[in-house]
């Protein structure tokens, strides 16, 4: 190829030309001649990107092009791979063959280009495969090549499609684990039976096409790489599936034996599945048996210690002079927690006849601490140790006695105009905390008019300010923060900043349906004041950690508004009065003479016998602050209609249900707020609060979507948590296991020393349990210690919150009883709260007694047995006669109801 090509002509071949046109010239000039040409090409292309792709608030005019298809062809025949890089696939032809585009053009770069784009995403190997198939590139080895297979729909056309993937590429399978939806498990768990990989590779074997000894290696090889739980299960299911014989299974006993110290549980009971198989057939090495099995008898699932057992007790029986060993082993099953898998361990010991044993009895004692309470007598008969004497336990219900309640830790105000800045910034960063965001915002109400005066130090927060508005951030709390941002370094108000900088498509104004709305009302009120050239104390600025702001501190901030002559801004003493304390009102209201409607309004919050008038905002943030569970007519007449939370105590209550699909069961949580939520709800902070949830989580919930969010909502109502609870409970999705779930900011108000926990923060943290994510549950085992702790939750009313979530049925009991079992451990009062708590659950009729009771109720006779009570809840005793049967449930039931605990 020769010839010339200017950047002109290739800029209008790009803009003006048919794709096919554009080949043709392209294809007939040398690759380093196009090159030259590339710089307005390249322009182009971005400028057309820009106009199509981005989010940003100043996004050009698309440019004028004739045929999209030949603007990509330019693009692939001037630019290098790493100015193609940022674009993936968007710059591969849609309509022209790409192989007959890169034999046309013949770029050098092609191997790097498929190599990158593969890795980008796996999804690309089946469109770029035809490339090395016809010659025209090098064939990628990453993972992400043997990824492409794991797609679905052209990870099955890959592999007809490619030579090597039956006598190279099928083996890597066992190799790379992969994630997410590209995974052997995750493909085969929506796909057909027929079309599954697992079913199309024992197909592939039963025919010849693949070696059956390599699969049967490469499927356990697989299992010992440690892939994770879910994943690892394919190649478990696929050595199943194969169904290898005893020979071929005694063949490989040693790498069973390997994957008993599998961190994967489901791993461990297919190779006991395996071992036993052997056992059975005598085709088993005892003495490898015995060196390897540990694991699995200490393992945490109680099949997996049942199972082991049963093969250390097999060994013994036929081999006499191993019974001390055995023995031995079979005492470290004691760790676990579960009273049959003990059990098993002591009837194993003593079935071997080598009790008297010294190291068999040394490792029965050093496991001592961890038998359950009804098993140590028997382990002390075996050991030889004495009883201990009885302590003195509290009674299941005995509450325990509360420390003095310790206050909040202080909040201390930017001392600068510097430290106003630097508090800013770090907030701007992370505002998962809400005392830091606080902090920060008034920080500019104190120093933000002097800030104005340094425009080089103004300009981080300028810089960063319009960077996270033009990202358009998920978050409303820092989307406010940025806008503040803005409005004080540029001037105007949220509006105006979020105008200005926000992508137009993303910019809905500031939201009215959620509580942060309040917190952008108040900022415009911090806008305010710097546009009067005002400075001062933002009057809602927490005085501590709780968020409150204590009365004599909104006094003092009020006065010193009057001596400025600067009239209270209304939105900010609007959510200064739902933050206020208790204590400290009287004293407050005595400095205070109030002179306008707003100081009124204050002396109101107050108690002081003032008639309410006027505009209803500060006069309904005033009644939130005095009583917000009695009704106010004179507020309601102000508001001119009763809105729940404004002025009318709103009547909350819980409707719990459970919905079904397919073979899946969830419970349902309805939230019902009288009077009825509408539209006039958003006017005021207290009322927002009661907006209506049904736990469709596409909806948008009041308190936010995000854990910053959700923790700023947090402090504007301190004093009246309840409906911030309710809240919580209708957001949680039991089964949404994420990396930081926005729901632990509904859990962290109740660690604030003296924080109300009322009927819905009990029914809160009693669903919160049944969370399958742990750091819900683990955060919700820690707020249940705390408060019962300081005294702060009764059994009984924990249990009447939490038994409506039990008795729909859907939640497994099992994640109830791990849960209290972890906090019966924190002290006796708390073993006697959960005693109390699960007696009040049970209240299931005859004809629903759950399938899963039979751990609670042996938790339940452990707890008992330990404190030497007995359970005398009559309503608990009557369920207990309801359980039939021989099973875990059974046993346990009659136990609580017929023995008298030692």
């Amino acid at each position: 190829m020769t010839g010339e090509l200017t950047g002109d002509e290739a800029l209008t071949l790009a803009s003006t030309a048919r794709a096919e046109q554009a080949l043709k010239r392209f294809s007939a000039v040398d690759e380093a001649v196009r090159r030259k040409a590339a710089k307005p090409v390249l322009a182009l292309w971005k400028q057309h990107w820009a106009a199509s792709f981005s989010a940003s608030a100043n996004r050009p005019k698309p440019p004028k092009i004739r045929d999209e298809e030949a603007l990509r062809i330019a693009m692939l025949a001037t630019a290098t791979p790493s100015e193609l890089k940022p674009y993936h696939f968007h710059i591969l032809p849609q309509r022209l063959d790409l192989v007959e585009t890169v034999r046309a053009l013949k770029p050098g770069w092609i191997d790097r280009y498929v190599a990158d784009l593969i890795e980008t995403s796996a999804h690309f190997v089946a469109r770029v495969a035809p490339l090395w198939r016809a010659g025209l590139c090098t064939r990628p080895e990453s993972d992400s090549l043997i990824l492409g297979y794991y797609a679905h729909g052209s990870g099955a056309r890959l592999a007809q499609e490619e030579p090597l993937f039956a006598t190279k590429d099928i083996w890597r399978f066992f190799e790379v684990e992969g994630g997410g939806d590209l995974s052997l498990a995750a493909v085969d768990k929506y796909t057909a039976a027929e079309h599954q990989w697992g079913t199309l590779i024992v197909r592939m074997c039963r025919s010849g096409r693949l070696d059956r000894a390599r699969l049967l290696d490469a499927s356990l090889s697989a299992l010992e790489r440690d892939f994770g739980q879910f994943r690892a299960g394919w190649y478990s299911r696929l050595h199943t599936a194969l169904d290898p014989t005893l020979e071929e299974m005694a063949g490989r006993a040693g790498t069973y034996l390997r994957l008993l110290a599998s961190p994967v549980p489901p791993t461990v009971s297919f190779a006991l599945n395996a071992l036993k198989k052997l056992d059975k057939a005598g085709k088993l090495d005892e003495g490898a048996l015995l060196a390897e099995i540990a694991p699995a008898l200490q393992a945490r699932q109680k099949t997996a210690a049942k199972d082991a057992l049963q093969l250390v007790a097999a060994v013994a029986k036929r081999s006499p002079a191993r019974a001390a060993e055995a023995g031995r082993l079979a005492a470290t099953a004691l760790i676990n927690e579960a009273v049959d898998v003990q059990k098993r361990a002591l009837d194993t010991v003593e079935q071997l006849g080598v009790v008297d044993d010294a190291e068999v009895a040394a490792t029965l004692s050093a496991h001592g601490d961890a038998v359950l309470p009804s098993l140590q007598p028997r382990l002390r008969a075996m050991t030889g140790e004495s009883q201990p004497a009885p302590e003195p336990a509290p009674q299941p219900q005995a509450p325990l006695a509360p420390p003095e309640p310790a206050a909040p830790d202080p909040v201390a105000p930017a001392g600068s105009t510097d430290e106003a800045i630097a508090l800013f910034l770090e907030a701007l960063e992370t505002c998962r905390d809400p005392i830091a965001v606080e902090r920060a915002v008034d920080g500019i109400a104190r120093f933000g008019t002097a800030a104005r005066e340094h425009e080089t130090k103004l300009s981080p927060v300028a810089k960063r300010a319009r960077q996270l508005l033009n990202r358009a951030v998920e978050c409303e709390t820092q989307l406010g923060l940025a806008a503040l941002g803005a409005a004080w370094v540029e001037g105007g108000d949220i509006e105006a900043a979020l105008s200005r900088h926000l992508p137009q498509r993303h910019h809905r104004g500031i939201s009215k349906g959620t509580v942060t709305a309040v917190f952008h009302r108040r900022n415009d009120d911090i806008c305010a004041l710097l546009s009067e050239g005002h400075a001062g104390p933002m009057l809602s600025a927490p005085t501590d950690r709780s968020g409150s702001v204590a009365p004599g501190a909104l006094v003092d901030r009020m006065l010193a508004c009057r001596a400025a002559r600067r009239a209270l801004p209304v939105q900010d003493l609007a959510l200064a009065l739902m933050r206020l304390r208790p204590d400290g009102r009287a004293a407050a209201l005595a400095r205070l003479d109030p002179q306008d409607e707003t100081e009124r309004a204050v002396a109101y919050a107050l108690r002081a016998p003032v008639k309410p008038e006027g505009r209803a905002v500060p006069w309904v943030a005033a009644w939130a602050a005095r009583s917000p569970g009695t009704a106010a007519p004179e507020i309601v007449k102000l508001v001119g209609r009763e809105i729940a939370g404004a002025g009318v105590p709103a009547r909350l209550g819980l409707r719990i249900s459970r919905d079904t699909h397919d073979q899946y069961a969830w419970c349902v949580v309805q939230l019902d707020v009288q009077p009825t939520p509408t539209e006039a709800n958003t006017r005021f902070a207290s009322s927002l609060f009661h907006l209506p949830i049904h736990n469709v989580h596409s909806q948008p919930h009041p308190c936010g979507t995000t854990f910053e969010d959700i923790a700023w909502a947090s402090t504007v109502w301190p004093g009246n948590s309840e409906p911030f609870f309710a809240g919580a409970i209708a957001t949680l999705d039991t089964y949404q296991k994420l990396t930081d779930h926005h729901c632990l900011a509904f859990l962290e108000p109740l660690f604030i020393p003296g924080a109300p926990c009322g009927p819905m923060g009990q029914a809160m943290l009693g669903f919160y349990l049944a969370s399958e994510d742990r750091s819900i549950t683990g955060m919700t085992v820690d707020a249940i210690t705390h408060l019962v702790a300081a005294g702060r939750l009764s059994a009984d009313a924990f249990a009447a919150q939490t038994w409506p979530f039990v008795s729909v049925g859907p939640l497994p009991l099992s994640r109830w009883v791990r849960a209290f079992r972890e906090i019966a451990t924190a002290s006796p009062g708390h073993a006697a709260f959960v005693c109390g708590a699960m007696a009040g659950l049970l209240r299931f009729p005859p004809d629903q007694i759950p399938r899963d009771l039979g751990a609670m109720l042996e938790l339940l006779y452990e707890l008992h047995y330990a404190s030497g009570t007995r359970l005398e809840d009559p309503d608990a005793q009557a369920c207990l006669r309801g359980v039939k049967g021989s099973g875990k449930a059974g046993k346990y039931a009659r136990k609580l109801l017929e023995e008298r605990t030692q």
